[in-house]
C-alpha cells in the first residue's frame, strides 16, 4: 500500500481552523483506506480452508522465515517474498489436508503380501497390449508390451466414492520410460474418469470425458519424484476440489465438477506401440470421510 503524502502549509492565524479540519479529514480518509485494504486482501488459503478446515488449532503452523538479504546490485526482494509465501502456503495446505484425511475411515488397505482382495491376475492379450499381472514378493507386478498407445487400469474392489483420500506406491522397474503409472479415480458408469500419472521426471492430471482428454494439470517437472525408486501418489478429493501429493509432498491442486462420484483404480499408460515396461504397485489405501 502506498503511503499518503501530506503537505502542510504555514499561514496566518485565520487558517488554523481550516488546517485542523483538513488534518481530520485526511486522517479519516487514510483510516478508511487501510480498513478497506485489510478487508478485501485475497486469502491464498481460502479454498483449502473451505474444504479442509484445521481439525485443531495446531494444524496452522506459524511460519516466520527470516532470509538473510545480502546486498546485490539489483536485489529482487519481491521474488524472494513470493517464494517464501508460496512455500508457507504449500506447507499449510499439506498439513491441513493430510491431517484431515488421516482421520477418515479406511475402506481398503492392501500391502499385497497376499491376494486377499482378489486383484486381476494372469495374462490379458488385446488389440492394444499384452500384459501379465501377478502378486509377488509383496508387490502387484504388471509386465506389459504395447501394440498401440493406451492407458489400462485395474479397479479396486470397493464401492463408488465421492470424497476420499487415495494412495498407492508405484515404480517402473524395467522397460521404456515412454510410460507412466498412477491412479484412476471417479470412474463413472459411462466410462469417464480422472487420471493422476507420474513418470521419471514429472506428473500430470487429466480428465477423460465423453472420449475427450482435458488437462487439469499439464505435465509438470517435479524435484520430489524419485528416479529408480517407488513414488507414493496421493489424491485427496472433496467435492470439486482435488489435492495431489507425491511422496507426501504437495504437488498441485485442481478444481473440476465433471464427475461427482465413481470407482478408483491402479493404472499405467504407454505412449507408443512396440514398447515393453514392468511396473510394481504397493501399499494401496482408500479412505472416506
Amino acid at each position: 500500500m502506498n503511503d499518503a503524502n501530506q503537505t502542510f502549509e504555514e499561514n496566518s492565524g485565520r487558517r488554523v481552523i481550516t488546517l485542523a479540519v483538513l488534518f481530520s479529514v485526511t486522517g479519516l480518509t487514510c483510516l478508511l483506506f487501510i480498513s478497506a485494504f485489510v478487508f478485501f486482501q485475497p486469502n491464498q488459503l481460502s479454498l483449502s480452508d473451505q474444504y479442509f478446515p484445521s481439525p485443531t488449532a495446531t494444524l496452522t503452523p506459524t511460519l516466520t522465515p527470516t532470509p538473510t538479504l545480502t546486498p546485490t546490485p539489483t536485489p529482487n526482494l519481491t521474488a524472494t517474498q513470493q517464494v517464501i509465501r508460496s512455500t508457507a502456503t504449500m506447507q499449510v495446505i499439506q498439513a491441513q489436508a493430510t491431517e484431515s484425511a488421516s482421520q477418515w475411515n479406511v475402506l481398503m488397505l492392501d500391502t499385497f503380501d497376499t491376494d486377499e482382495n482378489n486383484w486381476v491376475s494372469g495374462t490379458d492379450d488385446s488389440e492394444r497390449l499384452k500384459i501379465f499381472r501377478k502378486i509377488t514378493n509383496g508387490k502387484y507386478q504388471w509386465n506389459a508390451t504395447s501394440k498401440k498407445s493406451f492407458i489400462a487400469w485395474v479397479p479396486a474392489d470397493t464401492t463408488s466414492v465421492s470424497d476420499f483420500s487415495l494412495s498407492v506406491e508405484t515404480q517402473r522397474t524395467d522397460g521404456s520410460s515412454l510410460s507412466d503409472s498412477g491412479l484412476v479415480f471417479r470412474q463413472d458408469i459411462d466410462g469417464n474418469f480422472y487420471y493422476f500419472g507420474v513418470d521419471d521426471d514429472g506428473f500430470f492430471v487429466i480428465l477423460n470425458y465423453d472420449n475427450q482428454w482435458i488437462d487439469l494439470i499439464e505435465f509438470t517437472v517435479s524435484p520430489v519424484i524419485l528416479r529408480e525408486n517407488a513414488n507414493r501418489l496421493t489424491v485427496i478429493a472433496k467435492g470439486s476440489y482435488f489435492l495431489f501429493f507425491i511422496n507426501d509432498q504437495y504437488a498441485g491442486e485442481a478444481t473440476d465438477d465433471h464427475i461427482q462420484k465413481g470407482t478408483v483404480a491402479i493404472a499405467f499408460q504407454m505412449h507408443e506401440p512396440d514398447l515393453q515396461a514392468t511396473f510394481e504397485f504397493d501399499n494401496f489405501e482408500l479412505r472416506e470421510p
